[in-house]
């Protein structure tokens, strides 16, 4: 129990008419059994006036004989019935030290929960300047508190936001004590927003202390805070603006361009090279060396060579680095003759190769299948005093791995197990892979076999591995239950292929099992990608389940996923084909509502889907004439929208008109888009042609079903048994004869 301090005897003056706060009346009446609280509310009632809502203002002080007699659980409970009222509840956390009580971690844990929830930042930087005279060790266990309440990550960036606002604000804080909280908070885990660790960074800035400016900087990056424009603005501006530049050093311009380098501000960073000459400094290698870091990393290679002629023209070395970043560069682009080119160069250029750059040299070797020349270059590393370790030989395999030769792969594992190097994870992954995408399967299950044996444990790329090809042979299944192993030993999931575990269980009607992937992945806090959602949508469609299929596209839409025009389009298809058209027609305006514009496939489905809800019962209280005007409107629409992006319309969509007018018994309307579909040299196929003799052939207009059967012999297209029941019987008779000359069956 916290024990509070008498208060000072008040001065002989009236302070007026008081109210009492209603706050105060709650906590009275939610404290009636405790009379020690209850004297304190009775100091408070008689000497407190809360009606101004002011929570800046200056307590009196309060009479002798009052003694308050709080303990932490009762300040607790009360901010707790005041969380509703967070003013109130400020204003009492701060009437509680004006009685004499002495805030602890649980009180202040509860006060900051109770300003966080109703965003009062400007009450959490006033209590927290009342903070930083405490000892360092009271602000952990703070946080600590903060992190266990379970407010979320929120909670505690709120806090430590306004933490960090306080030493800024505060007179008597200094940018080392500001900076030192957020990296030993960071430390633990304690991570600010973006906005705090800009107003951190001018703070810095403005008191001149380059080094701490540019430490903060790399930790943010370290701690995974991405910066924004004015991160970068306020240390270009730091640097170019400085007013004593004899306390910046050539060290300082160095790191601060390899900050900006590594986020890609190259333009920032050429002003800060030439700031460095206005400031007298001359650039060296490591001044550079960011610049062409940065341009090998984009596949600027060209770019990066300018830039280091310009380096060699000052006279500078090249360093084992900079050639680092010249091989790396081609290695990213899979040019493996120009590594082997410039490893001999940079050598001839006086450069002492290091196992880095050994490890390129070697995997363009191995990806050039140039076994002999590989280990050549082990012993020159050896003779070199570089004994080649296992990164080496990985390296090594990784490149036969890539160019397909897994059996060279294999060589180069055995020469390390005889030279006496234990293997790992990633190398048997590697051959694991390689055998895998050879073929060879036995091979492969061997070697995770050894790998039991050994005693070397399976990663999320093993498992990964062994989903895959499980899944390429058809076992979604085996699949499955090495997936679900894998989760429920809690690691991380996320980079298990399971787009493939999904499309290969919905191929196989497991829809169960793919739902369940679905939640072990949501369970894991790993939101499935777009390919996998349509996969599971598209498969509940063809099994007519809609009401899964609409679930699951609205969980996506809620993940926020946004869906493609594809998704879109199979959600209508499976409407149309359950049934449903106002749900498909649905679909269709919201999919127009995200800005998705219809496809050639959406429109088509769309069509096919209106044409075919003449005889559904949801359309079942129009009258056919209201039915064929309704659907006739929306086609109409679709048309014109079509027309608006430009989308020609080709044989399905054609058909797909052709059917529509001959369902509504608008042969004319038909003959038009079949006459127009001629025009356009696009060939009717046999469907279209039956449509136009069917419809014809129910109103008995016989010249028009003779001439277009004569069309459809004539232009080669095969009558099915459909087309040849309502054809002209003369021209079926003249087509078989036809047929048996050239020795042809064409009747089905």
């Amino acid at each position: 129990m916290y024990r509070c301090l008498k208060s000072v005897s008040m001065p002989n003056w009236s302070i007026g008419f008081l109210k009492v706060s209603h706050f105060l009346e709650k906590i009275q009446q939610k404290n009636k059994s405790s009379s020690r609280f209850f004297s304190a509310v009775a100091v408070l009632r008689q000497n407190l006036d809360y009606s101004s809502g002011d929570d800046t203002e200056n307590f009196v002080s309060f009479p002798p004989q009052k003694i308050c007699h709080l303990n932490s659980t009762q300040v607790c409970n009360n901010l707790h019935n005041l969380k509703t009222n967070p003013s109130g509840a400020f204003a009492y956390f701060k009437d509680c030290e004006n009685l004499g009580f002495h805030h602890g971690i649980p009180t202040y844990t509860a006060i900051i929960s109770i300003l966080f929830n109703s965003n009062q930042t400007q009450n959490l930087v006033s209590l927290f300047c009342k903070i930083i005279p405490l000892s360092h060790r009271f602000s952990l266990a703070l946080f600590n508190s903060l992190r266990q309440l379970g407010g979320g990550p929120g909670l505690v960036s709120f806090a430590l936001d306004g933490l960090l606002e306080a030493y800024i604000t505060s007179k008597r804080a200094r940018p080392q004590e500001a900076a030192r909280v957020f990296f030993e908070l960071g430390k633990i885990g304690f991570l600010p927003t973006l906005r705090a660790c800009n107003l951190l960074l001018s703070f810095v800035a403005a008191a001149g202390k380059d080094r701490i400016l540019i430490s903060v900087m790399e930790q943010m990056l370290k701690l995974g805070i991405k910066p924004d424009a004015y991160t970068f603005e306020i240390l270009l501006n730091f640097f170019l603006n400085a007013k004593q530049p004899r306390e910046l050093t050539l060290v300082d311009f160095n790191k601060a361009i390899c900050l900006f380098c590594k986020e890609g501000r190259l333009e920032e960073a050429v002003k800060l090279l030439e700031a460095m000459y206005k400031k007298g400094f001359e650039p060296n290698s490591s001044s550079y060396g960011p610049f062409i870091k940065a341009f090998c990393d984009r596949g600027y290679i060209q770019r990066a060579w300018d830039l280091y002629g310009k380096m060699t023209v000052r006279g500078l070395e090249t360093t084992r680095p900079i050639a680092a970043h010249f091989l790396q560069g081609y290695d990213k682009l899979g040019k493996n003759d120009e590594v082997l080119r410039y490893f001999k160069e940079f050598k001839k250029l006086g450069v002492v190769p290091d196992r880095v750059l050994y490890n390129f040299a070697l995997n363009a070797l191995g990806r050039e299948g140039l076994t002999k020349e590989a280990m050549e270059l082990i012993q020159e590393m050896k003779h070199n005093g570089l004994e080649p370790d296992r990164n080496h030989y990985t390296c090594l395999m990784r490149g036969f791995r890539d160019r397909g030769d897994a059996v060279n792969a294999q060589v180069v594992f055995i020469e390390m197990l005889n030279l006496g190097l234990k293997p790992d994870t990633v190398m048997y992954n590697i051959l694991i892979s390689g055998f895998f995408d050879s073929g060879l399967i036995d091979k492969a299950f061997v070697l995770l076999g050894q790998m039991i044996v050994r005693g070397i444990g399976f990663n999320v790329n093993t498992y990964g591995l062994i989903i895959k090809e499980f899944c390429k042979g058809g076992s979604g299944k085996r699949a499955y239950d090495c997936f679900l192993r894998f989760s429920n030993q809690g690691y991380l999931i996320s980079k298990l292929p399971h787009e493939w575990l999904v499309r290969q269980l919905c191929d196989q009607g497991e829809l169960t099992l793919a739902e369940d992937v679905f939640l072990q992945l949501r369970k894991h806090r790993v939101l499935p990608d777009l390919l996998s959602y349509g996969k599971l949508i598209t498969a509940f469609c063809q099994n007519g389940d809609m009401s899964k299929a609409q679930f699951w596209f609205d969980d996506m839409h809620n993940c926020g996923i946004d869906a493609d025009s594809v998704i879109y389009t199979t959600l209508m298809d499976g409407y149309f084909k359950a049934r449903k058209s106002r749900n498909a027609l649905e679909v269709f305006e919201e999919m127009k509502k995200a800005g998705i514009v219809p496809d050639k496939v959406a429109c088509t489905v769309i069509l096919d889907g209106l044409y075919k809800t003449g005889s559904e019962t949801c359309f079942s209280e129009m009258t056919r004439e209201k039915r064929k005007f309704f659907i006739n409107d929306q086609v109409s629409e679709l048309v014109r929208c079509m027309k608006k992006v430009e989308i020609e319309p080709d044989l399905k969509v054609y058909t797909v008109f052709i059917y529509g007018q001959c369902k509504q018994g608008s042969l004319n309307r038909a003959q038009k888009f079949f006459d127009k579909m001629l025009k356009e040299g696009l060939k009717p196929d046999v469907k279209a042609y039956t449509l136009l003799i069917k419809g014809y052939h129910r109103r008995g207009q016989v010249e028009k079903v003779r001439e277009l059967s004569h069309k459809m012999v004539d232009s080669g297209v095969k009558p099915d048994a459909t087309a040849l029941s309502v054809m002209d019987k003369e021209v079926v008779r003249a087509y078989e004869m036809r047929n048996k000359i050239h020795g042809r069956d064409f009747t089905c």
